[in-house]
């Protein structure tokens, strides 16, 4: 199973962006206005996102009407953590440990196991699924590994590796990636033994790396002092190298705090710089960054989050009604912004 539209995994959180946008038409909806959310999957049309109150959140029309998909048992209760693999698969699991699995976007959902969390009171869990029925938990300092959706777990490592995880992924049922404070670890045994791959460069105070399959991939840096670089990988890791610079860099105090979007594949990037509040310039390639497309935006205020897809760039503003939408189709040089206001609906 190819990771190639994980994009859903690279939203850097560490800014926020204020984008300009303009030409906007707002259809109709009927349902509850939403306050605030914040999509953690984005492809075709389909978006799932947790609100204020970490519930879980479906929409099939690119983010114009959403539904509360929980499991009934957990309407009430707040989610610990979350991993949405598709369109139709998602996991779960609770405060109490209970973890549940859902193949058809929310509709149904089947209880998988019971996690024992002992004293703790906000335990520390990174989950990845593969495909149905592969998965990979840290958790403890332990890695564990499932053949049959979650509901039952194997220890399969347990040291110093596993420590301070910050992202787990695999792209194949043997090969798998974890982002480290220290740097870039691998396996390519399931997860019982690990190598690094990369050190951590000595001005970086965060590096992430997203795969989208066993070769292609981004590493995500924060710098020292603000401001953030992104390199790409075409062998799995073994050597990076970094994103071509656009053809007019931006000023100095502009460029040392840069915000950066991908979507979901190896060559295709949407670039954001900002300075303080505002997005002074945002740029989109398709090929590696050999070529720069500016994007016509304007100033607007209140915007606190993104998602992207194949097809088009959104972002999340807050407004005295509610929030709005604004979304940019990547793929017609002569598109305009599109704004409406999400909706809550009953399922």
């Amino acid at each position: 199973m190819s990771l190639k539209f994980s994009c859903w995994r690279v939203a850097v959180t560490l800014l926020v962006l204020v984008f300009a946008l303009s030409s906007c038409s707002s259809p109709p909806g009927e349902g509850k206005p939403i306050d605030e959310l914040h999509p953690v999957f984005y492809r075709n049309s389909v978006m799932w996102a947790l609100d204020v109150h970490s519930t879980l959140l479906r929409s099939s029309d690119n983010g114009r009407h959403f539904m509360r998909v929980m499991p009934r048992a957990l309407e009430d209760k707040p989610i610990l953590t979350s991993f949405v693999r598709n369109e139709k698969e998602a996991w779960l699991i609770d405060l109490s440990g209970d973890m549940y699995q859902t193949s058809n976007g929310g509709a149904k959902w089947m209880k998988r196991t019971s996690l024992s969390f002992g004293d703790e009171l906000n335990p520390s869990i990174n989950l990845f699924f593969l495909d149905h029925f592969n998965g990979w938990m840290v958790r403890d300092e332990t890695l564990y590994r499932t053949w049959n959706g979650g509901k039952k777990w194997a220890q399969v490592n347990t040291n110093e590796t596993m420590r301070f995880v910050r992202d787990l992924q695999f792209g194949n049922e043997e090969k798998g990636w974890l982002s480290k404070e220290e740097g870039i670890f691998q396996t390519e045994d399931g997860g019982e033994t690990w190598e690094k791959l990369k050190a951590a460069d000595p001005g970086s105070v965060m590096e992430k790396a997203i795969f989208y399959d066993e070769h292609a991939g981004t590493l995500q840096k924060q710098r020292l002092g603000g401001g953030q670089s992104l390199d790409i990988t075409s062998d799995g890791g073994r050597t990076w190298r970094p994103l071509p610079s656009l053809s007019s860099d931006p000023s100095e105090e502009i460029a040392a705090i840069g915000r950066f979007f991908l979507v979901g594949s190896d060559s295709e990037f949407v670039m954001g710089y900002s300075y303080g509040d505002t997005i002074s310039e945002v740029y989109f390639t398709r090929d590696q960054g050999q070529k720069w497309v500016p994007l016509d935006s304007k100033l607007f205020a209140n915007t606190y989050d993104f998602s992207i897809n194949d097809e088009f760039l959104v972002i999340l503003s807050k407004g005295e009604s509610g929030m709005l939408m604004r979304s940019y189709p990547l793929d017609d040089e002569n598109a305009k912004w599109i704004k409406y206001r999400p909706v809550l609906v009953e399922r």
